[in-house]
């Protein structure tokens, strides 16, 4: 454990000292150095790991964070360090620490064990992206790596592999994003910028907290960490820039635009937010002044340069390795529009069913305080609106028009959100994920916090530039506060989770398939094959994740016929065959190719069989 806590904080100590050095390249606030060195590791990584060197580009960051530490004095350093915002991204991850340190948490959904579980061990075990393994049936080959990659950094001192430690790295986006909220404005004077620095370190905590009582949780499927990466994104839209330091704001927005397509591939839709917004207060900037090239394009290039390369760089990879189709790879519009003409016909209502249940959790989904997300997005819209026209007064027409358009932007892109995420259900899931809303409170609270932390961030700055300087920069962030606390004291379990009871028995069961599966050649797969319809799915990949890093191939249900057996078993150069449960069709069909009748599958718990391959075929000899 202590080997953990120091790998934990060497980790966190380079993403700062990267931080710190390109806060003082893009002449930012120290606040945002978090954000800067969590968005800028998060994008190094991925671009070395989609050459496979992903180790390398690890090692790379903590020798070049030393690096930084030359030329540097030792007291601008400390002023660095104890800025509100940085201060808030220590304290919120000394938080998570503890809590995950007394409650050991681990993945409790079977999600969180398909691809996202393969994708961390992955990193630890074999030193490189899932994506570069022999073929395997991941759920998601086509999914970015940028959390896995950062895991990278965090994972190369560490003892051994903990799903807390995986719980740890993925929220700390979410910290990074309440450090970047308390670097848009400190107020004058100790006495205030002590205050400010404390209601920071209490409200860094509410990001987890505030939408839902296990985000910290729920950070392994990367929702979370996407929706604090557009916020954080967003706010550095908020500082007014120079025109001759507008080209290094576009980098800093670039680079967590970057960022955010990283992470997951609706965090390429926020990126398009990101530089979408960017280029609005650019061409506000640019109307009354002029210089639409030096003024608009040229910093909305520089901006978009990164995650376009970033993007490019990891399509080309999956285009090379044959990886880039799944679920949601070939979602053309001619399948919307085919549900929506037989809906309107009467053929099926399909289109219409899955809008009348998403528009049902719109409206009953306790989001947050028990209240609709439809009844906070209206709030939130609202308050934008008040915070723009606020900010426009306060800080003049065109500089308040800025400032409050990322929340302005943020009512356009609430109704573009619900377009992107129906076409989703309707084209890239399955009717029983659709007809279930599968996963709808998790894809709807990572635009909640972004929005979030958005609103906040402007109310800041409000508080800042208000007559009564002090009390008004106080004010929000004492009621940020308040949300922080509340957070944590109003849900004090939601830290602590008791591990999953199945996973026990789980863990048994792999154990035992490992023991009789240890003298397979290399080369060879471990063929996991259930006929239970009901919880095949989950069972395959919870057993493929304990496996791991063993090569598995994962089937749903039982293969029609010895034949398909024969050949699927070829395919996958199966070495071991495990069966969890039969039914009476497969057992006919199959029996006579194992040695025991399939007596051990029959038993209840997997049962292990070596395939061995003879001139007439493949006979199952129990193992």
């Amino acid at each position: 454990m202590i080997a953990t806590a120091i790998a934990q904080w060497v980790g966190v100590l380079c993403l700062l000292l990267w931080g710190f050095w390109l806060c003082c390249k893009l002449r930012l606030p120290a606040g945002f150095a978090p954000l800067a060195g969590v968005s800028f590791a998060m994008v190094v990584l991925q671009l070395f790991g989609s050459v496979n060197q992903l180790w390398l580009g690890a090692h790379l960051l903590l020798v070049g964070a030393v690096l930084t530490l030359v030329h540097r004095k030792a007291k601008e350093l400390r002023r660095e360090l104890l800025a509100p915002g940085v201060l808030a991204f220590v304290t919120a991850a000394a938080v998570l620490q503890l809590a995950f340190a007394l409650g050991k948490p681990e993945f409790q959904t079977w999600d969180e064990f398909s691809h996202w579980g393969i994708y961390f061990k992955s990193v630890f075990f074999q030193h490189r992206f899932a994506v570069w393994d022999l073929p395997r049936a991941l759920a998601h080959p086509s999914y970015p790596q940028g959390l896995p990659a950062l895991y990278a950094l965090f994972a190369q001192m560490a003892d051994c592999y903990r799903e807390s430690d995986v719980l740890f790295v993925t929220a700390l986006p979410l910290a990074a994003a309440a450090g970047a909220l308390f670097a848009v404005q400190t107020p004058p004077g100790r006495a205030g910028r002590l205050i400010y620095t404390v209601c920071a370190c209490l409200a860094a905590p509410a990001l987890f907290c505030v939408f839902s009582a296990d985000t910290p949780y729920t950070t392994a499927y990367m929702d979370a960490p996407v929706g604090a990466m557009l916020g954080a994104g967003l706010l550095l839209c908020l500082p007014d820039s120079e025109d001759r330091d507008r080209l290094r704001r576009a980098l800093a927005v670039g680079l967590v635009s970057a960022a955010a397509s990283t992470v997951k591939e609706i965090g390429t839709v926020f990126a398009l937010c990101m530089l979408g917004v960017w280029f609005a207060q650019c061409l506000t900037a640019a109307v009354r002044r002029g210089g639409m090239v030096r003024r608009v394009w040229l910093p909305l290039g520089a901006a978009a340069a990164l995650p376009a390369g970033t993007f490019v760089a990891w399509k080309v990879l999956l285009s090379v390795l044959h990886r880039g189709s799944d679920q949601f790879s070939s979602m053309g519009v001619g399948q919307f529009v085919r549900c929506f003409e037989q809906a309107r016909s009467g053929d099926n209502r399909y289109f219409f069913d899955v809008w009348d249940r998403y528009y049902a959790r719109l409206r009953s989904y306790a989001l947050l305080f028990g209240s609709s997300p439809l009844k906070i997005g209206c709030l939130c819209a609202l308050a934008a609106v008040v915070l723009a026209l606020a900010l426009m007064k306060v800080l003049g027409r065109r500089q308040g028009l800025c400032a409050g358009l990322p929340g302005l932007c943020m009512i356009l892109y609430w109704p573009l959100y619900h377009g992107v995420l129906f076409y989703v259900y309707i084209c890239g899931m399955s009717a029983y994920e659709a007809l279930r809303m599968a996963s709808w409170d998790r894809y709807f609270c990572c635009f909640f916090i972004g929005w979030f932390v958005i609103l906040a961030g402007e109310a800041l700055l409000l508080g800042s530039r208000l007559p009564v300087e002090r009390a008004g920069a106080l004010l929000p962030a004492g009621l940020l506060a308040c949300v922080g606390l509340w957070g944590l004291l109003g849900v004090p379990d939601s830290l602590v989770l008791p591990a999953a009871q199945w996973r026990a028995e789980g863990r048994q069961n792999a154990a035992v398939i490992r023991d009789k599966t240890a003298g397979r050649d290399e080369g060879q797969t471990i063929w996991l094959l259930s006929a239970d319809g009901e919880t095949a799915v989950e069972t395959m990949w919870y057993y493929q994740y304990e496996l791991y890093p063993a090569l598995t191939a994962v089937e749903a249900s039982p293969v029609q016929g010895d034949a398909d057996l024969e050949s699927t078993a070829e395919e996958h150069r199966v070495g071991y065959l495990v069966l969890f449960g039969l039914d009476d069709g497969f057992a006919r069909r199959t029996a006579a190719l194992a040695d025991d009748g399939l007596a051990a599958a029959s038993s209840g718990t997997p049962a292990v069989y070596e395939v061995q391959r003879q001139a007439d075929g493949i006979r199952l000899l129990a193992r």
